[in-house]
């Protein structure tokens, strides 16, 4: 339930070499998990230097690494590429030199959610998320991926049983309170594990 693909989302690389990868377009969209989603750009945390480019999110598959994605127009994307000597960089970028419509998708940590309830809607990203849906307002970045389909067949989720190295991963959760008139009135902030 952390990695992401927007239907937007590509990966490719031209004749000349350049790279060119929308990890995600900043607009709202359905997942299996979250229902209607947003990852709000301007929440994310890039607390490294240098990220991985996975193939399908899977450890074993390494593309290459790049520096902090770029945050520009409520989107994340990755301009520049350095690509290692691994069966799978060389593959992706021999085929996608040839066209091949790679997709591409991102994996994160949430901090903060925001539940929107049903006939209430969020901004986010320059866009609207109508609920009901959820929206990862603070979240930590973790790699990107290409992808020959967007949905990666191997995660398994264990709804927000998130764990870094064994330890459960404390997220907080905002919900939005209504008045009977309808009136937004307050943000309540739990905690969730």
């Amino acid at each position: 339930a952390t990695s992401f693909t927007d239907s937007e989302a590509f990966a490719k690389i031209d004749p000349e070499g350049n790279v060119d990868i929308l990890a995600y377009s900043g607009k709202p969209f359905q997942h299996w998990y979250w229902g209607s989603f947003a990852i709000d750009v301007k929440g994310g945390e890039f607390p490294q230097k240098f990220y991985p480019i996975l193939e399908q999110h899977d450890v074993t598959r390494k593309v290459g690494f790049s520096t902090k994605p770029l945050t520009d127009n409520g989107q994340l994307s990755i301009k520049n590429v350095s690509f290692l000597e691994t069966e799978e960089s060389e593959e992706f970028q021999a085929n996608s030199k040839k066209g091949f419509p790679y997709q591409a998708s991102i994996q994160g940590r949430p901090k903060i959610l925001e539940h929107v309830e049903e006939g209430e809607s969020a901004d986010v990203n320059g866009h609207t998320l109508k609920g009901p849906g959820t929206i990862w307002r603070k979240w930590t970045y973790m790699e990107t991926s290409i992808c020959v389909f967007g949905s990666d067949t191997n995660t398994r989720s264990k709804a927000l049983s998130l764990t870094e190295g064994g330890d459960e991963i404390e997220v907080e959760v905002i919900r939005k309170e209504s008045s009977k008139e309808g009136k937004e009135e307050t943000f309540m902030d739990t905690k969730d594990k």
